[in-house]
């Protein structure tokens, strides 16, 4: 047993040592990150990497990225995979975090850049090399103008700093501070500017402004005036007229206001002119600074935010209407478009009536106006009856759905959608296809003439000189005499039943079929189609086939034995309607006449042939269906197939004794 024991562990360890030999070759041996996607052939060789077939120079110039510089290009992308298909270690900033954490580039702090914070790096920086130590894609300013519009960075008065680049303020990925500043403003406007001297309380007045917010006066980037004032500045501030809302600045509180805000604003704006009764309520309330500054801003009058957030600020159940899918330009370009701020409430703050102001843009609607008939609610300039101001789900900005909203004046409409047949047009909701909104010079707003509007969507048969044989309500345009336009109980939108449409003109059809007579059965059900065309053909009586092909459609085993059988003539010939009525008959089977008067219309049967043939008796005294088959038969002289053996074998008296034409 102790033998037994140390040879164990003598393998063991020698195992180890083996292992351990073998991972040191390995890694003594393996080449360096280029060398990817190993494999013999015509692309690939055992000594091949990643740069013989992509070269660095190709691939980027500038500055490196460092696994780039160093050729280890497994650092970020895998070596195996699809030719042709670029295989990443992660996705996204997901990658680059393998290397830079948030904490390193500042992504953890309160306001980050939203590239950034989306993990867009790619937007600014080159994965292989680019500009600068940050490998950017562009020079930086090209790369912030490429966001931000550079109109606000390069007018005539530029902010020295900003000369330099826009680094020398503002932090690339995140920051503690507003618009990623470096400082809080005021100690990044200390960094230039010493605010403690006389000089800079001289040029504002005398005030101490050395801890107060520049930008309420400054824009920080460009200005189109000297001391880079903001566009939009308020009067008093221009003209040094500080002390009409503050103390003087020897008072031991010089910006302190002289009076509340909405008194000071009355001093100035007369209230009967800003605020008339029923005005807007912010207004109506002396609320000034909820969308004003005091002392400038780069928007005008003064504003605070661009006019439309500081409208949704308050209206935000607009924010997912303008969303729509159908959205008013000029709501979702600035409000101040179509409302004015001072406006009064009960007009919904427009600057002009609902009409004027829709025809404003909507020019080419004015006309309408004077057209033959003009849709009561446009004609009234009840424009938001159906239209939605700012923004909604349904095409051209309307209220609800086209067959909703038209259904809410013209009841009807709710009848058609319980209708077992509904016209494409109606069930889609798009009423407009034939119907203007707004004026017509037809009957019902419609868009054209019933028979040309029909046409927009039946092409295929608006040519009725490619026809032989024309209906002529067809032929006449007169679609409407027997389709209904919107809704119908009957196939096809048929005003009435298919039979009594056509009896209404065909009546010497209708009626009963006579006793003991037999109607087709297509007729009986009222199916006039089954053999007619209803617009137009190219064969008499609008059929669509030669009448005994027609037949033949239906009467599928008669077709068969035709194709085989020896044929009576007629029916050989497809000629069914020497024998049969196609509609309705006195005599049972559709017969034009009774038997054997029809079959002695061409077989005389007083010939000494046929008497002979037939034992002695005349044709008037036969029933021939009783022998013949009609149609074909297999049988000599068209005889039954299937026949009784003394008939067959011309045996008569066995059955029948005695002379045929004893009368006893």
């Amino acid at each position: 047993m102790k033998n037994y024991s140390v040879a164990n562990k003598f393998g063991l360890y020698s195992g180890i040592v083996i292992l351990l030999v073998l991972a040191l070759s390995v890694f003594l041996l393996t080449p360096d990150q280029t060398t990817a996607q190993i494999k013999k052939g015509k692309r690939f060789s055992r000594t091949g990497n990643c740069l013989e077939c992509h070269p660095q120079e190709e691939i980027a110039s500038g500055t490196p990225h460092q696994p780039f510089a160093r050729s280890e290009c497994l650092s970020c992308h895998k070596p195996h995979g699809l030719v042709g298909v670029l295989r990443l270690k992660e996705t996204g900033a997901a990658l680059c975090q393998l290397c830079h954490a948030d904490e390193e580039i500042g992504l953890q702090k309160e306001y980050t850049h939203q590239p950034a914070a989306k993990g867009r790096c790619l937007a600014c920086h080159d994965p292989h090399a680019g500009r600068g130590a940050a490998f950017l894609k562009d020079d930086p300013e090209q790369l912030c103008f490429s966001c931000h519009p550079s109109s606000e960075f390069t007018r005539d008065q530029v902010h020295a700093p900003l000369t330099e680049g826009c680094f020398n303020c503002h932090e690339a990925h995140g920051s503690d501070h507003p618009q990623l500043l470096k400082q809080n403003q005021q100690e990044l406007c200390k960094s230039c500017h010493e605010t403690e001297t006389d000089a800079l309380a001289g040029g504002h007045f005398g005030y101490p402004v050395g801890e107060r917010d520049c930008t309420i006066c400054h824009t920080p980037h460009s200005a189109a005036t000297e001391r880079l004032f903001t566009s939009s500045l308020h009067a008093v501030v221009e003209e040094g007229e500080c002390e009409s809302c503050h103390n003087p600045p020897d008072d031991p509180e010089p910006f302190e206001l002289g009076a509340d805000a909405e008194e000071l604003c009355a001093d100035c704006h007369d209230a009967s002119e800003v605020a008339p009764e029923g005005v807007h309520t912010p207004v109506a309330a002396g609320a000034c600074l909820q969308c004003h500054n005091a002392h400038g801003s780069a928007r005008s009058p003064l504003l605070n935010q661009t006019v439309n957030n500081l409208c949704l600020d308050c209206h935000s159940e607009l924010v997912s209407v303008l969303m729509g899918a159908s959205q008013h330009p000029p709501a979702l370009e600035d409000c101040s478009n179509c409302h004015t701020a001072h406006g009064q409430e009960e007009l919904a703050l427009l600057t002009s009536g609902t009409t004027e102001l829709c025809f404003s843009c909507h020019t080419d609607l004015a006309a309408e106006l004077d057209g033959e008939l003009v849709h009561p609610p446009f004609e009234e300039g009840a424009c938001l009856d159906c239209h939605q101001p700012h923004g909604s789900n349904y095409q051209a900005l309307t209220t609800a759905p086209r067959t909703r909203l038209c259904g809410d004046c013209h009841d009807d409409l709710v009848e058609w959608g319980v209708d077992k047949v509904v016209h494409t047009p109606v069930k889609t909701g798009d009423c407009n296809g034939c119907h203007a909104p707004h004026s017509s010079a037809g009957a019902g707003l419609l868009r054209d003439s019933p028979d040309e509007l029909c046409i927009t969507c039946h092409t295929d048969q608006h040519d009725s000189g490619a026809f032989e044989v024309v209906h002529p309500p067809w032929e006449e345009g007169a679609c409407t005499e027997c389709h209904t336009h919107h809704a119908s109980r009957f196939p096809d939108l048929l005003v009435d039943r298919q039979d009594q449409l056509c009896f209404s003109c065909h009546d010497d059809l209708a009626g009963e079929t006579p006793a003991g007579g037999s109607s087709h059965q297509p007729f009986s059900d009222g199916e006039c189609t089954a053999c007619h065309l209803p617009h137009a053909g190219q064969l008499e009586q609008l059929l669509p086939d030669q009448s005994g092909r027609l037949c033949l459609t239906c009467h599928t085993s008669l077709a068969e034995r035709l194709a085989t059988d020896t044929t009576h003539p007629p029916a050989g010939d497809l000629d069914c309607l020497v024998c049969h009525q196609p509609h309705t008959s006195g005599r049972e089977t559709l017969l034009v006449s009774a038997i054997p008067e029809l079959c002695l219309d061409c077989h005389d049967g007083d010939e000494e042939s046929f008497t002979t043939s037939h034992l002695g008796l005349s044709g008037e005294q036969l029933d021939c269906r009783k022998c013949h088959d009609p149609h074909a038969s297999l049988g000599e002289g068209l005889i039954f197939q299937n026949s009784h053996s003394p008939f067959t074998e011309n045996s008569c008296d066995v059955c029948h004794p005695g002379d045929a034409n004893d009368e006893d």
